[in-house]
This record gives structure tokens, sequence and C-alpha cells, in this order.
């Protein structure tokens, strides 16, 4: 996967899991400030995560073709 691509997906999939938390708060009635509070600490966590399990130099979930090529 080239790294456009890459990026593309690893975005979508962090703004999926995002509009879930919204949605799951909207369903719950979860107090707005919680929700405002927590969606930019949400984002981080996510970010953070991918740095961890993905490239680290883009945090990105999905590693580029480069480096699927170098393993």
């Amino acid at each position: 996967m080239n790294g456009s691509t890459a990026q593309g997906v690893d975005q979508t999939l962090k703004g999926a899991i995002l509009g879930l938390f919204t949605y799951a708060a909207h369903y719950f009635d979860f107090d707005p400030g919680f929700v405002a509070a927590a969606m930019p600490v949400l984002a981080g966590v996510l970010a953070y995560l991918s740095s961890k399990f993905g490239d680290p130099h883009r945090a990105s979930f999905v590693p580029t073709k480069d480096k699927l090529d170098a393993k």
C-alpha cells in the first residue's frame, strides 16, 4: 500500500472509531461536557496506539508499502 492510500485508510479508521464513540455517547445520553472533553483525549490515544502498532513516524495503523517491502 502506498503512503497516501495507507494514510487515507488510517484516517478513515480513526474517524470511524471517533464517530462510533460519538454515536454511543449520544445513544446512552452521556454528558455533553464529558463528550467534548473526551474527544481530543480519544484522538490522542488513537494516535499514540497507531504509532505503537503501525508506522511510528506517521502515527498510522497501516504500514506503508516501503515498510512492508523492508520486512
